[in-house]
């Protein structure tokens, strides 16, 4: 697969979630590591999602998803 950049920094953690409910039937849950610099909202996964972010990363986005910080 080629992507094209189209701009830099910060993640979307969206493809994941969207990418999982197009694949829901082959999955039992989905698990997300992020530094957490991510867009303000999360698009929501059909299934079982954690997302864990980075011991110096972000958690100021919006997810019905249980999120868990990494200790430092």
């Amino acid at each position: 697969l080629e992507f094209e950049r189209t701009k830099a920094g910060g993640t979307r953690l969206s493809c994941a979630t969207e990418f999982a409910n197009t694949k829901r039937k082959d999955y039992d849950f989905v698990i997300i590591m992020s530094d957490g610099y991510v867009e303000d909202t999360i698009t929501d996964c059909i299934l079982p999602t954690l997302i864990i972010i980075t011991s110096n990363g972000a958690t100021n986005f919006k997810t019905k998803h249980k999120v868990l910080k990494m200790n430092g």
